[in-house]
C-alpha cells in the first residue's frame, strides 16, 4: 500500500515539473499579449457590463411607446358600522366581505415626440458606449506594446552591459599578470577592478529593471504571478519601419476616421442635440388615451325578486263583493320583494363597467422648470462641441508628437549607429594600446564608457523609433505589429 501511495506521489511530482516546465518554455509574442490582454482587462470587462445596460435602457426606450395595461384586485373584511361600497348600505355588528376588480390600459397618444427623441438618444448612447469600449481596448494595446517593447529595451541593454563586463574582466585578469610581472603599476589593477564593480552593479541594476519591466506587462495582461513568464523576441529591422513614416496631415485625416474617441465626442454631440429636443417637447402639450373595466361583489348585496301575486302564501283576503259573496284578496306589496343570496359569479358579471377616456394636459406655467431644462441642455449641447474640438486637438498633438519623435529617434538611430561603428573601433585600438601598457586605466575607462553610452543610445533610440511608428500606424487604423 505504501509503495502504490508513493508511485502516485511520484508520479503527480513529475506531472506538476513538467507542466511547470511547459508554461516557463510557452513564450509571449506581442499579438498574443494584446489579444490576452482585451480578453482579461478588468477596465474592458466593466465597458462591457456598461454596454449591457446601454442595449437595456435602448430597449426600454422602445417598449415605452407600449400602452400600459394593469390589473388588480382587492378583498376585504369589515365589521361594525361600515358602508358597504356595493350596496352604498351602512351595516352595523355585520361582518361584511367585498371584493373589487379592476383592469385598465393607458397610451400616450403625444407628448413633443419626447418618447421619439428618447429612443434616437438611447440609440446613441449604445453607439457612443461602443466607441468607448474601442478606446479602451486602444489604449490597452498601447500600454501592452510599450511595456513588451520596454522588456526589449531592457533585455538588449542587459545583454551589452553582461557583454562589456566580460570584456572588463578580462582586461582584469591581463592586468594583473602584468602588475604581477612588474610591467605596470598597482594603482592600474586596483582602477580596472573598479571599473569592473560599477559594471557589475550595472548588470544587476539592468537586471532589476528587465524584472520590472516583466513584472509590469503580466499585472497588464492580469497574470497571477510572472514567474516562468517569456516573450519572444522578434527580428526588429529599422529599415523596413522607416517605410512606414508618412507625413503628419494625411494621418491625422484618417485619424479623425478611425480613431473611436473622435467617433465618440462626435456622437456625444447628437446625443445633447436629442436631450434639447427633448427638453423642448415638454412645451408642447400631452394627448393621452385611457381605458377599464371593472366589476365588484359583496357578501351583502341580495337578489330582489316580486312575489307571485296569485300565490295564496302572498295574498290575504280584505273582504267580499256584496250580493255574491266572492272573496276579495290583496295584491302583493311591492315593498314586501323576497331576497335571496346574490352569488359571486352573478355578482362579478352584472357590477360590470368600463370606461374610455382622453387627456389632454396643457403645460402652463410649471415654475420654469422646462424653461431652464431647455437652457441648460443648450448650455451641454456646447460643451460638447467644445469637448468635440478638444479631442481633435489632442489627437492632432499625439499624431505630431508621435511623427517628431519618431523622426528625430530614426535621425538619432542613423547618428548612434555611425558613433557606435567608430567608438568600436576606437575603443578597439585604445584596448590594444592598454595591453600594452601605452595608456593607462583612466583612458581606458573612458573610452569603454563612451562605448557603453553610444550602444546604450543606439537601442534607446531603435526602440523609441518602432514604438512611434507603430503609434502612427495604429492612428492610420492598422493594428499595432512588430512583424512587417
Amino acid at each position: 500500500m505504501n509503495t502504490i501511495k508513493k508511485l502516485f506521489t511520484l508520479s503527480m511530482a513529475l506531472l506538476i515539473i513538467g507542466s511547470t516546465a511547459f508554461s516557463q518554455t510557452e513564450k509571449w509574442t506581442l499579438e498574443k499579449c494584446i489579444q490576452h490582454a482585451l480578453e482579461n482587462n478588468i477596465q474592458i470587462k466593466q465597458q462591457k457590463l456598461q454596454l449591457d445596460i446601454n442595449k437595456k435602457d435602448h430597449l426600454q426606450s422602445k417598449a415605452n411607446l407600449l400602452p400600459t395595461l394593469n390589473a388588480d384586485a382587492s378583498h376585504s373584511f369589515n365589521s361594525g358600522r361600515a358602508l358597504d361600497e356595493t350596496t352604498y348600505q351602512f351595516t352595523d355588528n355585520e361582518t361584511i366581505q367585498s371584493s373589487n376588480f379592476n383592469i385598465s390600459s393607458s397610451l400616450t397618444l403625444f407628448s413633443g415626440l419626447q418618447k421619439i427623441n428618447s429612443i434616437k438618444r438611447a440609440k446613441l448612447d449604445l453607439m457612443a458606449g461602443l466607441k468607448n469600449l474601442e478606446k479602451i481596448q486602444n489604449d490597452i494595446s498601447i500600454n501592452v506594446t510599450s511595456a513588451f517593447l520596454q522588456i526589449l529595451f531592457n533585455t538588449d541593454i542587459l545583454t551589452s552591459t553582461q557583454n562589456q563586463l566580460e570584456v572588463t574582466k578580462l582586461q582584469v585578469e591581463r592586468t594583473k599578470k602584468l602588475v604581477d610581472a612588474g610591467s605596470l603599476p598597482q594603482g592600474n589593477l586596483l582602477e580596472i577592478q573598479a571599473q569592473a564593480a560599477q559594471e557589475e552593479y550595472n548588470v544587476v541594476t539592468y537586471q532589476n529593471q528587465l524584472d520590472l519591466s516583466i513584472v509590469q506587462l503580466t499585472q497588464l495582461l492580469e497574470l497571477e504571478s510572472p514567474v516562468g513568464f517569456e516573450i519572444e523576441v522578434p527580428n526588429i529591422t529599422i529599415e523596413e519601419h522607416a517605410k512606414q513614416l508618412n507625413d503628419i496631415s494625411s494621418t491625422y485625416s484618417m485619424a479623425l476616421s478611425t480613431m473611436p474617441e473622435i467617433a465618440s465626442a462626435e456622437l456625444n454631440v447628437d446625443i445633447q442635440e436629442k436631450n434639447l429636443q427633448i427638453a423642448r417637447g415638454g412645451y408642447y402639450p400631452t394627448l393621452s388615451l385611457s381605458a377599464g373595466m371593472n366589476s365588484r361583489y359583496s357578501s351583502l348585496q341580495k337578489t330582489r325578486t316580486i312575489p307571485d301575486l296569485n300565490s295564496p302564501a302572498t295574498a290575504r283576503q280584505i273582504g267580499y263583493v256584496s250580493g255574491t259573496g266572492d272573496p276579495v284578496m290583496s295584491m302583493a306589496l311591492y315593498s314586501q320583494m323576497i331576497s335571496q343570496d346574490y352569488g359571486f359569479i352573478d355578482q362579478f358579471k352584472d357590477n360590470k363597467s368600463s370606461y374610455l377616456g382622453f387627456r389632454l394636459s396643457i403645460p402652463i406655467l410649471n415654475g420654469l422648470q422646462t424653461r431652464t431644462r431647455v437652457a441648460k441642455a443648450k448650455i451641454a449641447q456646447n460643451q460638447s462641441m467644445l469637448q468635440l474640438e478638444s479631442t481633435k486637438k489632442d489627437v492632432l498633438k499625439k499624431v505630431q508628437q508621435a511623427f517628431y519623435d519618431a523622426s528625430a529617434a530614426l535621425k538619432k538611430y542613423h547618428s548612434s549607429e555611425k558613433s557606435v561603428l567608430a567608438i568600436k573601433e576606437a575603443f578597439r585600438y585604445t584596448e590594444e594600446k592598454y595591453t600594452v601598457g601605452m595608456v593607462n586605466t583612466l583612458e581606458y575607462n573612458q573610452a569603454k564608457n563612451r562605448l557603453i553610452k553610444a550602444e546604450s543610445d543606439l537601442i534607446q533610440a531603435k526602440y523609441e523609433y518602432v514604438f512611434k511608428t507603430n503609434i502612427l500606424d495604429f492612428y492610420r487604423g492598422n493594428p499595432i505589429s512588430l512583424k512587417q
